[in-house]
Formats: C-alpha cells, structure tokens, sequence
C-alpha cells in the first residue's frame, strides 16, 4: 500500500508546478443555489422541480422516498433484507460486505421514474448504492442486477464494494458542482457538492455574477468575472450553438471516463474532462445499436441527424427533461411536408400515413420511435430508446446477429418474414448488409488477418461515415501493432474530429520513434486534452535529447495533465492500472507493483491486475513469484477463463505441457467459442507432442484465420503429412502473401 500512495504523491506533486493563479480563482463566479433562481425564473423552477434531474439526488424524506419501507422483507441468493421505518427515518436490515446482518440508514433517494434507489453511509465518507431498488410503477422491490451471481459479500460488486460506490461512480452526474475529494493515503472520500440534483447551476454555471447583474444591472461589471456574459451566465445556453448544448448535456449521458474528480464548469469542452467510449463489441452491436448502457451521445453522434446540427432541446423540454410531444407530433415538427427551414436539406414529404409505415396510424406500429428509436431495457425496468434513428434491416439482423425492430413486435414471425414484407413495402432499398456493419460484424471473427484489417482501414478512411464510426474503426487496428501501414496512419494526426486524432495517437505508440518524433509533437498542444493525453503517452520512452527544447517542455506539460487525471481516479482499480503502466513506462518497477497491489486491494477479483502482475513477475525473472501470483489469481477467480488461459500458457512456456493442457482445458470449457483460446489450446498441443489431437481442436476454426492455418500446418508437418501440409500453407499464403513462414515450412517447398 505504502509504495503505491508514496508514487501517487510524488505524481501529485509534479501536477501541483501550474497551479491556477490566486487572483484568476478569485474571479470565478460562486454557486448560489437554485432557491435564488426561483424568485425570477418561476416558470423555469416550476417545470424543473418535478423532472428527473430534480429527483436525481434527494434527502430520503417522507415526501421523497417512495419505497415501501412498512416492515417489508426481499430475499435474493439467499439473502433476506429488510426494509422498515424508525423514528422517522428510513432503515435496511442486509448483509455487509462479510456476510454478517446489519442495520443500515438510508440518507438519499436517487430517482423517480421507473425505479428508485438508496444512499448509505460507510466509514471513509463512502456513500454506497444499495442493488436492491423500488420499481416505481409496479410498486415492488426488485435486484437491479439480477444476472450478477457474484455481487455477494466478499466481492467488488457487493453492494459495499467499489463498483457501487456513489462517490466515485455516479455522483458527478447526480450533483451540482461535485467535487470528489477522494484521499489515497487512507483511502476515504471527503466529496463536496453545491447542491444535490441537477440544478439551475449544473447547467447554467455558478449564478453570483448573474444575480449580481439582474439586481444592480447598472453598476455590474463583467470583468470582475472570468468568462461569463453581459448578462453573469457562465453559459445562458440563449442562442447557443448546436455543439455545445449537446456537450454540455453529453457530460451525463454518455458511456465516457471523467478525466477529472469534479464536476466541469457548463460550456467547457467535453474532450477536455471526458474521454468518450467508441462503438466497442461489448457495448454496441456491429450496426452501432446500443447494447450495454452507453447513455445517448455514442449513439446520437452516429446519426443523420446529428450531422444535420439537430440537438438536444429539438425535441427536449430543457427544464422538464420531457418529451415535446409523445407522439409522432415530436418527429413531424421537421419531417412533414413543409419541411423545416432550419434543417433544410430534410426531404418534404408526408411521414406519418400508412403509405410511409404501413401501420394503422396512431397505432403502436405507426409510431416513428417504434421502428426509429427502439428500446433497450437497462437495470431491469428502464427502458431506454436508440438515439442512432437507424432503419430497420431484417437481412442485415440476420446476417450479422443484431437485433431488429419489426421482430421486437412480431416476434412469432420471424426475420424472413420481415425480409419479406420490407422488400415489398421498400422495394428500392438495398436489404443486405452494407457499410461499416458488415465490417465491425466480420471483424470479430476475421480480426488478424490482413483483409480485416484493410477492411477496417477502409471504413476509418470513408467520410461518408460519421466521426465516431470512423474512430471506432480505427480503434479495432490497436492489436496489429507495429504491422500497422504507418503511410496512411499520418493522415488520422490530423483530422478534424478529436476521436479520430486520439485514436491515431495511440496507435502511434506502436510507430517506430522516427514516425513518432515526426508526427506527434504537434499533438502535445492540441486543443482536446484527450489528443494530448494519447500523444504524451506514446512519447514516453521517446528520449528527451530527441526533442527540442520545446517539445520536451510541451511533452512535459501533457504528462503533468495526464499524471493529474490519473490520481483524480484513484479510487478507483483501472486508475491505479493506468498509475502502474506510467509507472512501467518510467522503469519504476517497484512503484507499478505497489500500483497494480492497490488495484487488487480495491478490487480482489479484478483480472487485469492479476495478469499485469504475473507479467512483471515474468518480466523480472521471478518464475516463483508468477506460479504464487496465478495462484492467488486462480483462487480469488476460480471461474476466469482469462486467468486459465493465461496460466496455461505460461507453464507451456516453462515446457511443464500437462499443467499447461489442464488449465487451457479449463478455459476452454469456460469460455467456448473464444477462437484465441482454442488456438492457445492446440498450439500448447502440438508442443507436448499430441498433434493428432491438436489438428481435433483446431478443426472448427475457419481457414480465414491465417494463424490458425499455420497451427494446422505445423501440426500436419509434425506427422509428416507433408502434401496435407503444402495444401495447409497455400491456403495460409492465399489469405496471407506476406506471412512470415519458418525455414521448416520453405524446404518443404524448395525440395520440389
């Protein structure tokens, strides 16, 4: 523990060199809490007070919690917890995070609709979530996660552990002015806050100086203030840009990593406090329909209308948080015959008749959203609509496994049904697979080889796709590493959109230095602080005799900002894997151990921190420590198919192949349809000699994966099926030209 704080120190004292100067922080404007708007902007409060964003964070009062806390009892797993009412206040009766009962205040509520949950207390200031939540109209009580088996008692996804911690998961979102405040020293939270909920000021920006001007108008002096208008606002969002009300709504709904323990001022940049996730396989389908929860703006960024500066109070009630209109009356306000000049390349035609969706209109099938916007259920009971507004495709669900909108009403009809009936109602439009979908679709299957990374390249190149697209392609290119065509990487350095220039930076690690010392100085000053954390972070090894005066001086500066995000996040188990790999970076051995120890003290059960701690055992000749490590890795996840894998090869690696066969066994049970893993498996086979029962296990892999042809051809070779093996390696070099091929494998053909 002490090494990993004693280094998160050392980084907190590097950050502290640019401080913000005394008199700019005095110019700030300060918070003044929503009450003070109520007396001018009642209209504004009125609407405000009943959305979600008001019911986002309360006091667990009598008027504010809605749970039935009347002596009632809910068991999961075995556990019974309790929930009643004592001296006007709000109790639970569970199991803490040893297994033993306890009783517990409820202080917040969270939410209104469709579900509410419950804030308590632990020591360290923790505010913890409780996973057992009131459906708000089914009136009952429910698990959120109901499919987690191993959020019991011992485990980070307890209720108690760190991944249903307030302070450091959800608050942000839920507050006005949030400030973290987390201590790694002693690993406790002295988090503030303005106020609870989203209010006037989460929005707005501190109102001092706005009050200021609407009482004494005459006499106000905006240059007493930094950045605010003639009027005080920090951000009046009146005339504001399209790009700037969707960034400041994105900093809640978005799937992102803050970058920072505070709440952003309104109308700062997104890229400057939120790393954006990109259309990754586990949290999007291949078409970019949402599947995990990605919150909106990943999904809003895809969109034609997004691309047409549509935003969010187009179709948003800014203070209400509702809905403009709940039926097709919100889409017809710009898609009807007349147009809307604001959008005007928005075709004019008619959109709600029967000709167009070919349901009864005003019927659930009529509605835009129905086949537009699906819906996806999160946390049980909340649905929550696509905002991609994709078309439906029956033939691109069925050949790439994606969900689709007819099937989600007619479900006893099937995809060929809808195949059908789409190809008669929209004669003229392609049914198949197209564009960036069938790509991101075969990539999972394909990724390797070079026709899928040409593939990928190609979308990432295409401008007719959206900037999040283009990125997400660009991302799936990060495992070829050095094999990477660097030629056309440059191009990426310099395109408009920041997620395409932080992608291509961090590709750019793999670059040679040379490539790296051309290209990504630039990068070290560009306006978004995730392109400079990416670049500064590829340029670590880069020697500082290499670089200007300059450089080395901009270089410094981004490290600073980086290495200030990183222990920003220090509660939490990935910051302290991305504290170890600077660590790694800077040669500081001892600091990453104590780094990646602090992770598995957070989080026991977390495999990365495992496999990143046998690696540095590895890495420094200790092969007593890595057996103690996966050791200790196998028994606190004793059902990992990533721990087996990664056992199993490192003793195929000290040649003890029967230990190595039973853990890739073990893998592969676990995780069955993983390709890499039953390559790993046949690979270790062919090494302990059983090629007969290699070429079993690498049979169901498809011949469009060269490695597994190299696997298969080694194994013929091995048996001395020498044509079997020749047929093997052409199929090999067809898929492939460039393969490197062993000197074993080129006799075989020199012989002829």
């Amino acid at each position: 523990m002490t090494r990993s704080f004693w280094f998160c120190l050392l980084v907190i004292c590097l950050s502290l060199s640019a401080p913000i100067r005394a008199q700019e922080r005095a110019k700030v404007p300060t918070f003044v809490k929503s009450e003070q708007c109520r007396s001018c902007h009642k209209q504004e409060h009125e609407l405000w007070e009943q959305s979600d964003h008001s019911w986002a964070w309360r006091p667990a009062t009598t008027e504010n919690v809605l749970g039935d806390f009347s002596d009632i009892s809910f068991e999961h797993h075995g556990i019974t917890t309790r929930f009643f009412t004592r001296d006007n206040k709000f109790w639970i009766e569970t199991n803490d995070e040893k297994g033993q009962p306890e009783i517990s205040e409820i202080l917040y509520s969270v939410g209104v609709r469709p579900l509410q949950q419950y804030l308590i207390a632990e020591e360290g200031g923790r505010l913890q979530v409780l996973d057992i939540a009131w459906d708000t109209e089914s009136k009952k009580w429910y698990m959120v996660f109901p499919g987690q088996t191993d959020n019991v008692p011992g485990n980070a996804l307890h209720w108690k552990g760190v991944y249903k911690n307030w302070n450091g998961r959800c608050a942000e979102c839920h507050a006005t002015d949030f400030k973290k405040n987390y201590e790694p020293r002693t690993r406790s939270f002295k988090s503030q806050w303005s106020e609870i909920g989203v209010t006037c000021e989460a929005c707005h920006g501190p109102g001092q100086a706005h009050v200021q001007w609407a009482e004494k108008p005459d006499i106000f002096r905006q240059q007493d203030y930094l950045d605010i208008d003639l009027k005080g606002f920090v951000q009046s969002h009146a005339a504001t840009p399209s790009e700037i009300e969707i960034q400041q709504c994105a900093a809640c709904h978005s799937r992102r990593s803050a970058l920072s323990g505070n709440s952003p001022l309104p109308g700062t940049s997104f890229a400057d406090h939120y790393d954006l996730a990109l259309l990754r396989p586990d949290l999007y389908h291949p078409d970019g329909q949402i599947k995990d929860e990605v919150y909106v703006l990943g999904s809003f960024k895809q969109s034609k209308m997004y691309a047409a500066g549509v935003t969010c109070s187009n179709c948003h009630n800014v203070h209400s948080g509702k809905i403009k209109a709940e039926d097709n009356r919100l889409c017809t306000q710009c898609h009807n015959p007349a147009g809307n000049t604001e959008f005007p390349s928005l075709p004019k035609k008619t959109y709600d008749s029967e000709e167009h969706h070919h349901h009864a209109v005003a019927s659930e099938g009529g509605q835009c959203v129905s086949c537009h916007m699906p819906t996806q259920t999160y946390m049980e009971v909340d649905d929550r609509r696509d905002h991609r507004f994709g078309i439906p495709n029956p033939a691109q669900s069925r050949a790439l496994g994606t969900p689709d909108a007819c099937i989600s009403c007619h479900q006893n009809n099937g995809l060929t049904w809808a195949e059908r009936q789409m190809s008669k109602w929209y004669p003229d439009t392609n049914p198949g697979p197209k564009g960036f979908a069938e790509v991101f679709g075969m990539f999972e299957t394909e990724k390797g080889t070079k026709a899928a990374l040409e593939n990928i390249l190609t979308v990432a190149e295409d401008e007719n796709f959206s900037a999040i697209v283009r990125a997400s392609a660009l991302e799936r290119a990060l495992p070829y590493g050095a094999n990477l065509p660097w030629p056309r990487m440059a191009a990426y350095l310099r395109d408009d959109s920041d997620l395409i220039r932080g992608v291509a930076a961090r590709l750019h690690r793999q670059a040679s230095l040379q490539l790296r010392l051309q290209r990504l100085p630039a990068l070290l000053t560009d306006d978004a602080k995730t392109v400079r954390f990416a670049a500064a972070r590829s340029m670590l090894d880069v020697p500082a005799q290499a670089l200007s005066a300059g450089q080395r001086q901009n270089l410094k500066a981004a490290l600073r900002e980086f290495q200030v995000s990183i222990v920003a996040g220090a509660d939490h188990p990935n910051a302290q894997m991305a504290l170890a790999s600077l660590a790694l970076s800077l040669r500081n051995a001892p600091a990453a151990r104590a780094a990646i120890s602090e992770a598995l003290t957070i989080d026991p059960q977390f495999t990365d921190a495992w496999i990143m701690l046998a690696r540095l055992d590895i890495a420094e000749k200790r092969p007593d420590l890595a057996t103690i490590t996966l050791d200790n890795a196998e028994m606190a996840l004793p059902n990992s198919p990533v721990i087996q894998q990664f056992y199993g090869n490192y003793l195929a690696s000290q040649r003890q192949f029967d230990a190595a066969i039973t853990h890739l066994q073990k893998a592969i049970k676990l995780q069955p349809d993983d390709t890499k893993m039953v390559m790993d498996y046949g690979a270790v086979l062919s090494q302990a000699g059983q090629h007969e029962e290699a070429l079993k296990v690498l049979s169901g892999i498809s011949n469009a994966n060269a490695d597994a042809l190299f696997l298969k051809a080694n194994a013929l070779l091995q048996l001395d099926r020498k044509e079997d093996a020749k047929r093997t390696i052409l199929k090999l070099l067809a898929q492939d030209p460039g393969y490197t091929l062993p000197d074993a494998f080129q006799q075989l053909f020199s012989r002829n």
